[in-house]
């Protein structure tokens, strides 16, 4: 049996002082006016004479308040105080430090740097009221590639030499390690040395590491349950009626903790690079379809991949000459489809002399590491998002994209064939095998047409 439909009213004192009567019916809550025009009695008998009658007749009862609560009336909470005043409020509920920080760290080093202002350059506070899903969206996305990058960061910290290791200023500027601007900032934000010391000290000492590889799926969903008590809470506390921007928001699963291509991926970036190479104007032939298979089946570094010039490739493959460490001088071989991608580049190029770069500048002169993913990569990455739709292929490329994911996918695919993990050690120009394992290989595809796919590519390579 249902139970039958009741309201409730409730008295508040709001921050100026004057008190407020509210009714609720359901789950709407709404005001009914201001002391000393409204008592407790009168709007009991305003509950009970009008408002339930036509809520039980399913009409709009909240239209019969006669001073009903307008946008107007609503305070101006921006999220900085919503969030403070939940903190505080939390403070009141525990003593346990762990418990505090539990609380308090999501607000503080996710939710405020993210909502609190609606302009990068921190103008103008948010207010509450403002708060959407489209918000939370992309709070969402900006934390899943946060964790993508520090993922990458992590990764290129573990080929950095130890000197580069102890100073932010070596590791800054490393070929080897090659971290751009985003990278540099996470590290600033989460970078420690000795463990102990930020690097922001300058008492600092130790070797540079991270304290955090970004929120995994059940951190961001108790970012998201602290948003959503912040905006309860200054619903109570100011009457406000801001609904919960983080409803069916909370995410399932948690996907690859690093990014790396399927065989699929990588085939769809060389067709979309191989249509793009068509020459027709100045910057359109840049090599990209030969880049994306020496990048996805051999794996250099970037800062690598530039310096090779046409004299580094023989028939035993790429020759690293420059490099930081004595694993990074290596011979990398190029298998038949790399080698013929290359070969078909340099006819575009007519045929340049040996000490030419493979892919060079408008100038001739040597690429810029740095501008790789924006100048080769990027159109390839939303031509290649067409190509992955068309096939009818279901697992979207990495949120996150970049050279060293290639470098990845290149160690991966080694290691989905059953090469040796010595012999794959120094192809990617590891200092250990132990490395190249935990880090780069992925578990195998199932699907047989993919292992075909990789069986074909490698063809040329010793296996």
């Amino acid at each position: 049996m249902a139970r039958p439909l009741s309201g409730h009213i409730r008295r508040r004192v709001l921050t100026d002082g004057s008190a407020v009567f509210d009714v609720k019916i359901r789950t709407d809550l709404y005001r009914l006016g201001r002391e000393p025009e409204w008592t407790k009695t009168r709007a009991e008998r305003f509950l009970e004479a009008t408002l339930l009658p036509a809520a039980k007749l399913r009409q709009d009862w909240w239209e019969l308040i006669p001073e009903r609560r307008t946008e107007d009336d609503s305070p101006e909470v921006t999220v900085w105080q919503a969030c403070t005043e939940w903190v505080e409020w939390r403070k009141t509920k525990s003593q346990n430090k762990a418990t505090l920080n539990a609380a308090e760290s999501p607000v503080v080093k996710h939710l405020l740097p993210f909502f609190a202002h609606t302009d990068p350059g921190r103008s103008r506070e948010r207010l509450l009221s403002e708060l959407n899903e489209d918000q939370v969206q992309a709070f969402i996305e900006r934390k899943r590639e946060e964790r993508a990058i520090l993922t990458d960061l992590s990764d290129k910290l573990s080929e950095a030499t130890d000197d580069e290791l102890r100073d932010f200023d070596k590791l800054a500027a490393s070929e080897t390690a090659d971290l751009d601007e985003r990278e540099l900032e996470l590290l600033r934000r989460y970078g420690q040395q000795g463990g102990r010391y930020k690097l922001s000290d300058p008492d600092g000492h130790g070797r540079i590491s991270l304290s955090s590889r970004g929120l995994k799926e059940s951190e961001i969903n108790r970012c998201l349950g602290t948003l959503s008590a912040v905006v309860a809470r200054a619903n109570r506390k100011h009457g406000l009626h801001v609904p919960d921007p983080t409803l069916d928001m909370r995410l399932t699963g948690g996907g690859p903790e690093r990014n790396w291509l399927w065989p699929d991926h990588l085939d769809a970036m060389a067709r979309a690079a191989r249509l793009l190479d068509a020459p027709t104007g100045r910057y359109d032939h840049n090599g990209r379809e030969a880049a994306v298979w020496v990048l996805g089946l051999c794996g250099p570094r970037v800062s690598e991949l530039c310096a090779f010039t046409w004299a580094d490739l023989s028939d035993s493959g790429l020759i690293v000459r420059a490099s930081k460490t004595k694993a990074g001088e290596r011979t990398i071989q190029v298998p038949t489809i790399a080698r013929d991608a290359l070969t078909r580049h340099r006819e575009q190029l007519g045929n340049p002399d040996s000490d030419t770069p493979i892919w060079p500048t408008a100038d001739g002169g040597h690429r810029d590491r740095h501008n790789v993913r924006a100048r080769l990569l990027a159109p390839i990455i939303e031509e290649a998002k067409g190509a992955l739709k068309e096939a009818g292929v279901t697992e979207p490329l990495p949120i996150r994209l970049t050279p060293h994911t290639f470098r990845r996918t290149a160690a991966t695919f080694w290691y989905w064939l059953g090469r040796d993990e010595r012999a794959t050690m120094h192809e990617i120009g590891h200092k250990s095998s132990r490395l190249t394992l935990e880090v780069y290989a992925q578990p195998r595809p199932r699907d047989q047409r993919q292992r075909d796919m990789l069986a074909a590519w490698f063809s040329g390579a010793e296996v």
